[in-house]
């Protein structure tokens, strides 16, 4: 999105037009879900990346939140996360050590059958 902050705008009309992928879903639900997406800026999504996320090219000394990587200070707080099993993004191997990541109690929970939003974004 730094390359192209136009991005933002396909991303939130994906986004706002997707249908749910569970005709089972409450109505209240997927009301709910229209109601967050609408509320969202755009130019929010943007403004994230080109605050936050480091320009190309990465490298192990490129500063991004702040921090460089290995830098970031453990999340201290429980924390669960919660990924599907064909998830893109969350592999197996990227969830090894995530527990090194975290110095509270930690839960990973994976849930059979689950893409996660890239799917959910290309329906």
């Amino acid at each position: 999105m730094q390359e192209n902050p136009t991005a933002a705008q396909g991303f939130y009309e994906t986004l706002t037009s997707s249908p749910s992928l569970d005709s089972s879903e409450p109505a209240n639900l997927a009301q709910l879900r229209k109601e967050a997406n609408a509320a969202i800026d755009p130019e929010s999504i943007v403004g994230f990346y080109r605050t936050n996320w480091p320009p190309r090219p990465v490298t192990m000394e490129t500063e991004a939140f702040g921090f460089k990587y290995g830098e970031f200070p453990p999340v201290t707080a429980p924390t669960l996360l919660i990924v599907g099993n064909m998830s893109p993004f969350f592999t197996p191997p990227t969830l090894n050590d995530t527990w090194e990541w975290v110095e509270a109690p930690l839960t990973i929970q994976v849930l059979p059958g689950v893409a996660g939003n890239r799917e959910r974004l290309r329906s």
